[in-house]
C-alpha cells in the first residue's frame, strides 16, 4: 500500500520519544 518492503505500524509513543526518534525513523526510511 506505502511501497515499503516492510509495512510495519508502531504504537503511539510521543510522550516518550518525541521528535529525536521521529526523525531517526524517518531518514532511515521509515513510515509512521
Amino acid at each position: 500500500m506505502t511501497g515499503t518492503q516492510f509495512p510495519i505500524i508502531q504504537a503511539p509513543m510521543g510522550w516518550i520519544a518525541r521528535a529525536r526518534l521521529a526523525s531517526a525513523v524517518s531518514n532511515a526510511g521509515g513510515l509512521g
